[in-house]
């Protein structure tokens, strides 16, 4: 059995893929997001274009507490794209300098709400969180907000998968973002609200009383 990590994914909707790659120097260990009393060393975040918006604001909150940041993000991309290697993505090359009691955050889900594969989800997001455990590392599901359409299933299985792995998940549909005007993606305020709600629930404010 893989150990029982937090990981935090990302999942965004459908925009030209571009993959965003950025990288900074890695922070001291402390207790407080890792699950394992410690801070992670570093935090990798992956998913679609809802963590291209997020990787900024959740970026600079993890600097200014000093814990390494990188993101790899690619517009309109799935779970199951992601676990076999897809639509320009590369899990193995994301993880691949990953090291051990680092906090992997996933945002992803959206478009596989378009999708309507429920089991194809759950089967693709237990893989992901395999992979990242094999790594050493931590990993948080961030679960995307509501949706001006339906998620056909999709989030309640992604939801017992999580919870049947203990992998914690942000619940961000249970907060107000404000959103542009698709009603998809998050305004530049809205992404850096969500930012500040998933660092406290984390949180990443434990990380930096006891890395200061």
């Amino acid at each position: 059995m893989f150990p029982l990590i937090p990981v935090l994914i990302a999942i965004g909707t459908g925009i030209a893929a571009v993959e965003i790659i950025d990288r900074v120097t890695d922070g001291d260990t402390a207790p407080g997001a890792g699950g394992d009393g410690k801070a992670p060393r570093s935090i990798l975040l992956l998913g679609d274009s809802l963590a291209v918006g997020l990787s900024g604001p959740l970026g600079k909150l993890a600097r200014d507490r000093g814990i390494g940041f990188s993101h790899a993000a690619i517009s309109g991309t799935r779970i199951d794209q992601w676990e076999k290697g897809t639509g320009g993505t590369s899990l193995d090359k994301s993880l691949a300098a990953l090291e051990p009691g680092s906090l992997v955050l996933v945002s992803l889900g959206t478009n596989d709400f378009k999708a309507g594969q429920p089991e194809v989800a759950r089967a693709s997001a237990r893989s992901i969180v395999e992979k990242v455990a094999a790594k050493g590392a931590g990993l948080i599901w961030i679960l995307p907000p509501t949706m001006p359409f339906s998620d056909l299933g999709v989030r309640a299985a992604l939801e017992s998968e999580l919870a049947s792995l203990n992998v914690r998940a942000y619940p961000s549909q249970t907060i107000d973002i404000p959103r542009a005007g698709d009603q998809i993606h998050a305004t530049p305020a809205g992404y850096s609200s969500w930012a500040d709600a998933i660092a406290a629930w984390i949180p990443l404010a434990a990380v930096s009383a006891s890395s200061s």
